[in-house]
Order: C-alpha cells, then structure tokens, then sequence
C-alpha cells in the first residue's frame, strides 16, 4: 500500500511535517557537532511524538479488527516513518536498530523503493522532504496537545474519568488563537461533545475552570441522562473486557453475554446502547434482565458496584467494596455522596464462549 499525501488526514500530516523537521534539526546539528542535543530530539520524536501520540490517535483505526478504510494507508505511513526512525537513531544506538533493521525493514526495502542492503549502517541518511514541512500545521498540534493536557487536568481535579464524556469545553481568549485544526481529536481524547471558542464567557456553577496562557478554559460539569448512559456504558465495557483478558478469551472470539441489574435507570442505559456493547466486546444480541445474574460453574462472572446516586452512577472499585464490607458505610469518590451497603446498586454479567 502507498499514500497520496494530499488525501492523508491532518494528523497524518502533521506526522510527517514533524519526522522531517526532526531530520532536518538532527542533519543540522550533526553537521554543526552539537552532538549532545541529538539524543533529545530523537527521544522526544520516537516517545512523545510517536508513542505517546500518533500511536494513540490512530490504534483503533489500525486494530486487527478494525475494517477503517485507511486502516493500511495508515500502516504504510507508519512503517515509512519508522524506518526512518531507525536511520537517526542508527548513529547513537548502532546495535538496536541494526535489530530493528534486519528483524523488521530489510526484507522489505522494495515497498520502499529502496535497494535491500546487509546492514542499516549501509544505507542512505534520510533526505529531508522540505514539501512536506509546515510549521503552522505543527503549531496547530502543539496548541492542541496543551489544551488536551489543561483539559484532562480539570477532568482529574473534578474527580471525573478520563472515559467518562462531558458535554463541552470552552476556551475564553481575547487574543487571536491558532486555527483549530485539530478539534475532532481534542473532544476525541478529552471526550468532550463540543469546543467553543469565545471572546467572553460567563459559567454558571457547574462549569471548573483553569487559566492558560490561551485564556481560561472552562469544563462543563453538567450532566443529563445521555451523559449518563455513556459513563455507565463505557464502564461496564471496561469491565466486561477486563474479564474477557482474564479468562483467556481471544480478541474477537464472540460470546454469549447475559447482564442483570437492580436498577431502572441502568437497565435502560443498557437497553439503549445494547447494540454498541454487543459490538465492542465481541458479543451476540445480549441477553439483558431485572435483578442480578447468579454465578454459574463455566461462566466467567462478575459483579459490579455502582454508586446509588443516580447523578452519578459510577462503577466503585473494590477498595470502596472492602470499606464497604468492613464498616458498613463508604463514601463514593467522585461525588461525595456517603452511602450504606444496602443502598449500593449492582450490575452483574456472565459470559461463555458462542456455541
């Protein structure tokens, strides 16, 4: 597979405006001696960049499973990318990315269009590709990242999980900002519904706000029953994949999932997204009933503690349960809300392999 340039997304782009900066900085400080700071640059690229970014933005699109129409557009993208990696990093670690050469790249150089060569240290340094560059896209990426990072700081001060979605983010700036060219990723990985941009803004009590040096930006706290049904929803996946791993299932291999709660309001939040739960957990039409699932010999089981404010439904984890247990009372970590042992709502499921 190859790829048009023109017809990759931003992101992708980007990716490849920032590898070759990078080439273009680390040819620049070779020539110049400057050895120290290479190591930096080549760190912050394959960490940062790469791992801790790319990877992340693109890995359900290139899952095994997943049937994303760039899903090998992607890959071919990716594979380029790194082995260019393995080039700079040549140099400074001779004998990993000779490993990386000859386990990973050389037998297929011709995909490259390059000559397959015995060692790494045979082939060509990397040119810069100067058409690929641009700056603005780059600082579009960085704005982006920094809003994500204060964003997810206020989710973490508010108690909130990272999966849980909230309904926008808003950023309060009197002066010119970088176009937003990012804003699908940025509710994608703060999972917000929507991003406003505004020159003046008054919250009311439910919003948290931090200052920046974009503006303040402000996180909306509200909830309503779809807010609701998502947090409850992505937990119980959680969990149901959680299983899935520690009972040796496959990834993909379909199974026969039954789920039973006490409560109204979660078996509805159920109901309504039992399509989207059948789909990422690998599971048939589900099988969804009042009150709990007894446990049953070749099934895995679990049972899972929810918060009894329905405001807040949140899946407790098991050092509330043990507090629970042992003193009869505990209070819910993300609203506050004390509670006894007989009010804790439960959702419980079993699980076996298709038939």
């Amino acid at each position: 597979h190859c790829y048009d340039f023109e017809k990759l997304d931003k992101t992708a782009q980007w990716l490849l405006s920032t590898v070759n900066s990078t080439i273009k900085e680390i040819t620049e400080l070779s020539d110049a001696y400057k050895l120290p700071s290479i190591t930096d640059k080549i760190r912050d690229l394959i960490v940062n960049d790469i791992s801790r970014w790319y990877i992340m933005l693109i890995r359900e699109k290139i899952d095994v499973y997943s049937e994303h129409p760039d899903k090998f557009v992607i890959m071919s993208l990716l594979f380029e990318v790194l082995y260019k990696v393995i080039l700079l990093l040549a140099p400074i670690n001779p004998m990993i990315s000779e490993h990386l050469y000859q386990n990973m790249f050389r037998t297929y150089m011709d995909a490259l269009g390059l000559e397959e060569k015995e060692s790494i240290h045979l082939q060509d340094w990397p040119e810069v590709q100067e058409k690929f560059i641009d700056k603005n896209l780059e600082k579009q990426m960085e704005f982006s990242r920094e809003l994500i990072e204060i964003a997810r700081s206020l989710k973490n001060q508010n108690r909130l999980r990272l999966r849980w979605p909230n309904k926008k983010i808003v950023i309060e700036s009197t002066e010119k900002l970088p176009e937003v060219e990012f804003t699908e990723t940025i509710k994608k990985m703060v999972n917000v519904r929507d991003l406003e941009i505004v020159d003046s803004f008054t919250p009311d009590d439910n919003f948290a706000e931090m200052d920046s040096r974009f503006g303040k930006i402000y996180l909306d706290l509200n909830v309503n029953d779809d807010i609701l049904a998502d947090r409850v929803v992505n937990d119980l996946i959680r969990n149901i994949q959680y299983s899935r791993k520690k009972n040796n299932f496959k990834v993909g291999e379909e199974i026969e999932l039954k789920i039973g709660t006490d409560a109204d309001h979660l078996k509805q939040f159920i109901e309504e997204n039992s399509e989207f739960i059948s789909d990422k957990v690998s599971a048939g039409k589900l099988d969804i009933v009042d009150g709990f699932v007894e446990e049953v010999d070749g099934k895995a089981y679990e049972e899972l503690s929810i918060c009894p404010n329905e405001n807040c439904s949140a899946t407790l984890k098991q050092n509330i349960n043990h507090k629970l247990y042992k003193k009869g009372r505990a209070k819910c970590p993300y609203c506050q809300t004390e509670f006894t042992e007989d009010k804790v709502k439960k959702i419980t499921f079993y699980f076996q392999r298709k038939k």
